[in-house]
C-alpha cells in the first residue's frame, strides 16, 4: 500500500452512513462468496469497520470472545497486540449493530477470527461498491477499505462528537492527524455549521 506520509497522491474519501448501508445491502443481495467471506460476513464487516474505526489488522484478528453483546453497553474490545497503537481499548456499538453482529457470531468458535479477512480485501470491496453503484473514485478521493475508517470518523465529527472521544475510539495519538487526513467536510458542511451561530444579533434577540 502506498505510504500516505510520503505520497499524498493517495487521498481517501469518506462514505456517508447511508452509502455504507447501501454497500452492505448490495453485498447481501448478491449473495456471492468473495475473498473468503460470504455475503453476510462482508455486509457486517463493512458496518463494523465504519462504526468502530478499526483498521484491517484489528478486524482480521477480532474474535467472538472480544465482543460484549449480551447486555448494555455493547462494545468490542481491541487487544493491544492486534492494534497499531499497541494499546487495548473498548469501542461501544449501538444496539442495532450489536444484534446483527450477534446473529453473525452464532455458531462461530469463541477463539477463532470472526472474518477470514484476506490481504486482497480491497478487491472484494471494489466489486461490492460496483454492485452498490457507489463511485470507487471521485473528485474527493478513492474509496478503499481503509476509507471506511475515514468515513466513520467523519460521520462522528459531523454529528457533534467531541474530537477527544473520536480520537479515543480510533486510537489516534495525534489529533493533528485527524484534522489533516480523517476529517472530510464539504463546503456544505461548513456552511451548515456556520449558519447555526450567525448572525449573533438575531440569535441573541430570540433568546431574550
Amino acid at each position: 500500500r502506498t505510504n500516505e506520509r510520503k505520497d499524498r497522491r493517495l487521498v481517501r474519501r469518506a462514505l456517508s452512513w447511508e452509502e455504507c448501508l447501501q454497500l452492505a445491502r448490495a453485498a447481501e443481495s448478491e449473495g456471492r462468496k468473495r475473498g473468503g467471506m460470504n455475503a453476510q460476513e462482508r455486509s457486517i464487516l463493512y458496518q463494523v469497520a465504519f462504526c468502530t474505526l478499526l483498521r484491517a489488522r484489528a478486524l482480521r484478528e477480532l474474535k467472538p470472545s472480544d465482543c460484549q453483546l449480551s447486555e448494555k453497553p455493547y462494545f468490542i474490545s481491541v487487544r493491544a497486540e492486534t492494534d497499531k497503537t499497541g494499546k487495548a481499548r473498548s469501542i461501544p456499538i449501538d444496539e442495532g449493530l450489536a444484534s446483527k453482529l450477534a446473529n453473525l457470531l452464532a455458531g462461530k468458535k469463541q477463539n477463532e477470527p470472526i472474518w477470514n479477512l484476506k490481504q486482497n480485501v480491497c478487491d472484494s470491496l471494489r466489486k461490492d461498491l460496483i454492485k452498490a453503484k457507489i463511485d470507487i473514485r471521485n473528485e474527493q478521493g478513492v474509496c478503499d477499505f481503509h476509507a471506511l475508517r475515514h468515513s466513520g470518523a467523519t460521520h462522528l465529527a459531523k454529528n457533534g462528537v467531541r474530537l477527544d472521544i473520536i480520537a479515543r475510539i480510533g486510537g489516534w495519538m495525534n489529533i493533528n492527524q485527524f484534522y489533516e487526513r480523517y476529517s472530510h467536510h464539504s463546503v456544505g458542511d461548513l456552511d451548515t455549521a456556520v449558519r447555526r451561530c450567525w448572525p449573533c444579533t438575531e440569535r441573541n434577540a430570540e433568546t431574550k
